[in-house]
Formats: C-alpha cells, structure tokens, sequence
C-alpha cells in the first residue's frame, strides 16, 4: 500500500471507532464483547482498540516505506547516479534473500545523502516497527512508544521525499 492509503484507511477506521463507540453508548450494548460494561469499561475498551489502531497503521506506514525503498531506490540510482547503483548492487548482493533490509538501505542513503538527523530517527522509528511486529515481548526503547499515527506519517513522507544524492 502506498503511505496516502495506509493513512486514508486509518482515517475511515478511526472515524468508525468514534461512531461505533457513540452509538454503543448511546444504545447501550445489548449484546456482542461490549455486553454488561460500565460506562467506564466501555471508554477503556474503546481506548485500546485506538490503541491497537495506531500501532497497525504505524506498522503498515513502515511496510509501505520499506516497500518505496526496495523498489524504487534502485530505479532512482541507475538512473542518476552510478555510485549509488553501485552501492545499492552490492547491498542486494551480499543479502541473503537478494533484498537488502530497510536499515541497510537507510544507511546507504544517509551516507551519501548527508541526511543523518531525519534517517536517524527514521531508523528509531522502525526499532518500534519491529517491536510491534516481533510480538512486543521485550521493552521498546527505541523513544517512540505510543507515537501517534500522524508524526509516524510525517516522518515516513519526510524519508521518502529525500532527493536522491
């Protein structure tokens, strides 16, 4: 998925939260996994799955920047530059699969980009991606715990709107 899906789909399953919620409330919860919960219960269980919303679409937001990443970095290097070609070869090569991971690839384009402070917290960011998408069975201490979806979005679209060096 392309990032203006991801954050569209987010939009639409975040806008149904709210209206589920407020009609739950409103109606009551007659039957279903809201049955017999308190006002307060019902805030609390609504609130997790916002939660578990956010931490979907900031896993989907990385997939789809990985995704621009393994596909067009190596158009955009031999078009431009044969350096990066070059080096984008040489990582695909020594990769196991033939794919190099997303962090190798930040790596190369920070060093020739010079665009160490925005990469560098992109890379934080993808130590909660895999956090997220390991099982979360260890302390994420990556400083971006609970980031909310749009500085996630923001940072993605920052990454990919980097020039090629």
């Amino acid at each position: 998925m392309e990032l203006t899906e991801v954050w569209e789909h987010y939009e639409r399953a975040t806008e149904s939260l709210a209206v589920a919620y407020d009609e739950v409330r409103r109606c009551g919860s007659g039957s279903g996994s809201f049955w017999g919960m308190t006002p307060a219960e019902l805030s609390d269980a609504f609130a997790a799955l916002r939660v578990e919303l956010d931490h979907q679409t900031n896993m989907m937001l990385a997939a789809s920047v990985e995704r621009t990443l393994q596909l067009d970095l190596a158009a955009r290097a031999s078009r431009r530059n044969k350096e990066l070609w070059r080096r984008f070869r040489a990582l695909r090569d020594g990769a196991p699969s033939g794919r190099p991971t997303a962090e190798d690839l930040l790596d190369l384009w920070r060093e020739l980009s010079g665009k160490v402070k925005l990469i560098g917290q992109y890379k934080q960011f993808l130590k909660h991606r895999h956090w997220l998408a390991h099982g979360r069975y260890w302390t994420c201490k990556c400083g971006y715990h609970g980031i909310d979806p749009a500085v996630a979005r923001d940072l993605a679209t920052g990454v990919l709107m980097l020039p090629t060096p």
